[in-house]
């Protein structure tokens, strides 16, 4: 606080009087010198605070030469001045201070104003860098995708990888060694139907008596029995089959304790022209063994289930080694005595799908898709299965200048994986993981080969540009497709008259990523070795 203290104004009598001088409160402030006498031939003091002895500080040297009334006054005047003075300087002090302490509280402010400053510079710094983690968080889950430029020209054809197996010095596999380390892990399947008898392959993959087979070798089987190599028979269970990837899991019973078993090899490896070898029961022949080389990857096969009435597709590796009926189920090994598949079916030129034997075209489903199978099937009983939730057709569609075959989106379920990918109706889907997509069995082929929960990069072709999307497959088939809608529409076409093989329908796009018909548009099939399809 400020202590004010009224300062002196002198108001001087004109006539000269000195007792009748009044002193009246004034303002602080010193507003120079003053004429006490009213005398206009008074210039006024030198310094108005320095009042020495010198006589000559007056002018005229009137000191000397005043009545002694005069002087009276002048000491009066001149000790109300040091009065005022006094005063003057006390208040000037306060002033002083009181400035000081504005100051300060100025300070107060300007360091209030910059922490309010920092502050809020601080939480606008906080604020971004959380949006900033929450939009990659989203991003990383799949529950946003941002769409990125793709370059239609680099979508290549289905590469080749650097081979699961090397033979030194470019010498030919050694076939006879190969069979002899591996033989005695293939078994033969036998399965007592409600109507005859059925046969296949297997190869024991576990120590404790599992064996992997095809899923069709052992459907509707009411007693299951497993020959090894040496020829002795065991009784076999059901651990779980999987209709969709068509393989199955059986537990010898009672099984002993020395069982060969296989390794399988990293089938994203493969490449066109590699060396293999066959081995399986063809015809009830037993360790029947045939070798020829891998003739192309990511081959979409489909094939139709007799039993269950329902289609299977794999993106197949393609051989050239003889398999025939009774091959199904069995093992197809590289170089290196490794599996590089499970066989399933081979192609036939019969419009009807006849039984025929081998035309050198056979097809084994990957070993990587076989290993996530038999490993769910064996820790849960069942396989999950993933959708990405559109319905689909084949088409052709141009960008850059190219045009290529692709499967085109006819609509997209609400909720599903390629509705939060940002995928939309009339987009193209060319490209799955950088692999061509041509047609809608291509991209069904890797969408069964997905695992739940699993991502993928999606090339698409929306209004003649190139767009990548991350799609996360976090659903599983029944959730998002709900009712087989194939399953409605064969029980609706068995009423009608059959169509010719490579025919389609104008319904046959209402299928989530199924279309029936071949768009080879010739009159061969896919022929399963057994003619249980």
């Amino acid at each position: 606080n400020t202590t004010q203290y009224p300062a002196n104004n002198y108001a001087v009598n004109q006539n000269n009087d000195a007792d009748n001088t009044n002193i009246n409160n004034a303002p602080t402030q010193y507003i120079g010198s003053q004429n006490y006498y009213g005398n206009n031939n008074f210039n006024g003091f030198g310094n108005p605070y320095n009042y020495g002895t010198d006589n000559n500080s007056y002018p005229n040297n009137e000191v000397g030469n005043q009545t002694p009334a005069q002087q009276n006054f002048n000491n009066n005047a001149s000790n109300e001045e040091n009065e005022n003075i006094a005063k003057t300087s006390i208040i000037s002090t306060n002033a002083a201070n009181t400035n000081d302490t504005n100051k300060k509280g100025n300070k107060r402010k300007t360091k209030s104003s910059s922490s309010t400053a920092f502050v809020a510079i601080l939480s606008s710094a906080i604020s971004a860098i959380v949006c900033v983690v929450v939009v990659l968080f989203v991003v990383s889950q799949g529950l946003i995708s941002i769409p990125q430029s793709g370059s239609f020209a680099n979508i290549g054809s289905h590469s080749s990888g650097p081979g699961t197996a090397v033979v030194k010095g470019g010498q030919s596999p050694d076939w006879q060694g190969v069979a002899k380390n591996v033989s005695g892990a293939v078994v033969s399947i036998q399965t007592r139907l409600e109507k005859g008898m059925g046969k296949g392959s297997g190869v024991i993959i576990d120590s404790k008596g599992y064996v992997v087979t095809n899923n069709h070798v052992i459907s509707d089987a009411k007693e299951i029995q497993v020959t090894l190599s040496n020829g002795q028979i065991y009784s076999a269970t059901l651990v779980g089959a999987d209709k969709t990837t068509d393989l199955a899991v059986l537990k010898l019973d009672n099984s002993p304790n020395n069982l060969k078993t296989v390794q399988f090899a990293d089938s994203n490896l493969l490449s066109v022209g590699e060396p293999v070898m066959a081995i399986g029961n063809p015809l009830g022949y037993d360790d029947t063994a045939t070798t020829g080389i891998v003739s192309a990857l990511n081959r979409p096969v489909s094939v139709m289930d007799d039993q269950s009435r329902s289609e299977i597709v794999t993106n197949a590796v393609q051989i050239d080694a003889a398999i025939n009926p009774g091959n199904s189920g069995g093992p197809t090994f590289n170089a290196a005595g490794k599996v590089i598949g499970i066989n399933s079916s081979i192609a036939a030129t019969s419009a009807q799908g006849e039984t025929t034997g081998s035309i050198g075209i056979g097809f084994a489903i990957p070993a990587n898709l076989v290993k996530r199978v038999v490993t769910e099937i064996i820790k849960n009983g069942s396989v999950k299965h993933v959708a990405l939730g559109i319905m689909i057709k084949s088409t052709a569609v141009e960008s850059e200048g190219i045009t290529r075959g692709g499967a085109q989106i006819v609509s997209v379920n609400q909720g599903s994986p390629a509705e939060k990918a940002g995928l939309k109706a009339n987009d193209t889907i060319v490209a799955f993981d950088d692999k061509p997509v041509s047609n809608n069995y291509a991209l069904l082929g890797y969408v069964r080969a997905t695992a739940f929960n699993q991502r993928a990069t999606l090339t698409i072709v929306r209004n003649g540009n190139t767009l990548k999307l991350q799609v996360t497959f976090n659903q599983e088939e029944a959730a998002v497709n709900g009712t087989n809608k194939q399953e409605k529409k064969l029980k609706k076409n068995q009423k009608k008259p059959s169509k010719k093989r490579g025919s389609k329908s104008d319904d046959d796009d209402d299928d989530d990523l199924q279309q029936r018909g071949d768009d080879d548009g010739d009159d061969g099939g896919i022929f399963d070795p057994f003619g249980f399809w």
